[in-house]
């Protein structure tokens, strides 16, 4: 219990006996306040609530003052913290009686200590959630097996065999080339990092994701029908096809395409740093010693930290685990995310009128 809640329990005791008069002699056997918990307070010249005569009746006498003391310093006090975690305080060990240390510094121990202790709640959650992040890493793996993923958006560019894919098309649409040309577009692109320490979010791009290659098709004759069955064959290809433009000329039919292909694999491994107390307090504000501010810490503030930064270095092998099975899956993620929307333009371009 903290030295303010015990001197507003004293107060409210007090301060009821003078207003009731209640003057009672003890017997010897009846428990101080707070005894059935083991925390009774004894006040200095008798038991607690124990009056002298006369005192009742407004009396000038010490335990008038004492009442009238007690009650300014209940006022004064802050009320305890309505946080249900509170209940988990543990009292310095080493905290003997003394002065009230100043709100100031408390209050910076305080911070810490949830602050810490926020940070434990996420390692937890962290690790609970490695079986979810390994699932989420098999459901991809599947998922790009069914759409043949990788064989209609290759891990490289795979220029050869995308020619020789569209040369058969031509030839099955009953058409040839005039022109033919693939190349790579220029893409803005950042580097990735290798390594990021913390849990700072990294939210992948496009660029980071796929590249692009252009294709300009030019075919003879100049034939509407050979522009139709060209373009459905270019609907059924094996590689995804994304149609820009067809348009017949004087010349033949033109056709502008994208392709594309997948970036290498590259997300940045996430990597929590242990923690120290003493860094923790200098954070805070606080520059005495673990030891020296400890005496100064009847609540437990501190004692409660360094709990909370013992569990959070122990665990984190773990954590480090989950932080990359996380990384790994929202690569996967933004690849599946680029793939279905992919799909979904190129369809749509190839079902226009």
């Amino acid at each position: 219990m903290s030295t303010n809640v015990q001197v507003a329990r004293i107060a409210v005791v007090l301060i009821a006996l003078a207003v009731t008069g209640c003057n009672k002699p003890r017997t010897g056997q009846e428990e101080a306040p707070g005894a059935e918990s083991g925390k009774g307070v004894a006040q200095a010249g008798g038991p607690a609530g124990a009056l002298p005569e006369g005192a009742e009746k407004g009396a000038p006498t010490a335990a008038k003052a004492q009442v009238d003391a007690a009650r300014a310093a209940a006022d004064a006090a802050p009320r305890p913290e309505s946080d249900a975690a509170d209940e988990e305080w543990i009292a310095s060990p080493d905290a003997g009686p003394g002065p009230v240390p100043p709100d100031e510094f408390l209050e910076k121990l305080k911070k810490m200590k949830f602050a810490l202790r926020r940070d434990v709640v996420w390692v937890r959650s962290a690790v609970a959630n490695i079986p979810s992040y390994e699932q989420a890493l098999a459901r991809f793996d599947r998922e790009f097996e069914e759409w043949n993923m990788y064989g209609r958006v290759p891990k490289s560019p795979d220029v050869e065999p995308l020619r020789k894919e569209l040369e058969a098309i031509a030839a099955q649409a009953g058409g040839a080339y005039s022109y033919l040309d693939i190349r790579e577009e220029a893409l803005s692109s950042r580097e990735i990092p290798s390594v990021i320490h913390g849990d700072r979010a990294f939210e992948f791009e496009e660029n980071d994701i796929r590249g692009i290659l252009l294709v300009t098709m030019n075919l003879a004759p100049a034939d509407e029908t050979l522009l139709k069955a060209m373009l459905a064959g270019l609907k059924s290809s094996k590689r995804l096809l994304h149609v820009l433009k067809a348009r017949l000329g004087a010349d033949g039919a033109t056709i502008n395409a994208r392709a594309y292909y997948f970036r290498d694999e590259k997300f940045p491994i996430h990597v929590i740093e242990p923690k120290s107390l003493e860094a923790e307090m200098r954070a805070y504000g606080v520059g005495d010693s673990v030891e020296e501010a400890v005496k100064s810490d009847p609540i437990g503030y501190l004692q409660n930290a360094g709990m909370s930064v013992r569990e959070f270095n122990a665990s984190l092998p773990d954590v480090n685990r989950a932080m990359r099975l996380l990384s790994e899956s929202k690569f996967k993620e933004a690849r599946s995310a680029f793939f279905r929307k992919a799909v979904e333009d190129a369809d749509k371009a190839l079902s226009a009128p």
